[in-house]
């Protein structure tokens, strides 16, 4: 894969991550001002209502900026735009029903679009991370992205493999994920640490290496896998794709140069 295809890949993946980000707010500040005119006979009436679409937009932006290189994060904190488009919306409906005589139409108009939010902006943004990061080939090594490789058998768990770190993490739950608290568990090292990477394969049996973050977590899993040297000690990690993992791991780390 050449760097303009990647290139291409990337630029398809952000556009799918700003509509999920900033564009579902935005059209959903429109839909607040097309209700408030058509139910509340007072069109534009309701534009301060909306505000409050554009503010999560401002959020999205951020967000966007915060993680535009770490994909693995972008349907966790897509429920952040859920929640806050969601209240956005309630928050549009209640300033356009003060003194509104007809209510009920106002709270169906609102109740409406939830579903599509909920499930869509999650959707494009596991959407626009799959069309960055699959299929996996060595030369995403050279972007400045933080690949995050799920662990096959394991859920919430990942390799995650930055550009001067290698982690593999075990997320809390989305609100304790949100709050930033200290509930996940990780093993993380420098890719200096990583002497070898080669490709291995798993028989019907856990694994006896894992990183102390996950260790005990699989029970039993097959199937092809990759292996790490860190500080010596030996990892075996259950992962999908495990040939295409261990080229971009080898390319990243800088064991394919010569002399390494």
């Amino acid at each position: 894969m050449t760097a303009q295809v990647v290139r291409e890949r990337e630029v398809r993946a952000h556009a799918l991550l700003g509509f999920a980000f900033v564009g579902v707010p935005v059209v959903v500040s429109a839909y607040c001002l097309v209700v408030d005119a058509l139910l509340v006979d007072r069109p534009l009436g309701g534009a301060r209502a909306a505000y409050a679409g554009w503010v999560v937009a401002a959020l999205g932006v951020l967000l966007w900026i915060v993680l535009r290189r770490r994909p693995g994060r972008w349907p966790v904190f897509a429920r952040v735009v859920v929640v806050a488009t969601t209240l956005a919306l309630v928050i549009s409906v209640l300033v356009s029903s003060v003194g509104a005589e007809r209510s009920l139409p106002l709270v169906l108009a609102a109740v409406v679009p939830v579903p599509f939010i909920v499930v869509g902006v999650p959707a494009l943004a596991a959407r626009a991370a799959r069309r960055l990061t699959m299929p996996l080939v060595p030369d995403m090594a050279d972007s400045a992205y933080e690949w995050a490789i799920p662990v096959r058998g394991m859920r919430r768990v990942a390799l995650t493999v930055g550009t001067t770190s290698l982690e593999v993490r075990k997320d809390a739950s989305f609100l304790l994920e949100l709050l930033d608290l200290d509930s996940s568990r990780a093993t993380k090292y420098p890719l200096s640490a990583v002497s070898w990477v080669w490709d291995a394969s798993i028989s019907g049996t856990a694994p006896a290496n894992l990183p102390r973050a996950i260790r005990g977590e699989i029970d039993e899993v097959s199937g092809p896998a990759v292996g790490l040297r860190v500080y010596g000690h030996d990892w075996v990690l259950p992962v999908e794709s495990a040939d295409a993992v261990v080229a971009l791991l080898r390319r990243r780390i800088g064991l394919d140069e010569p002399g390494s």
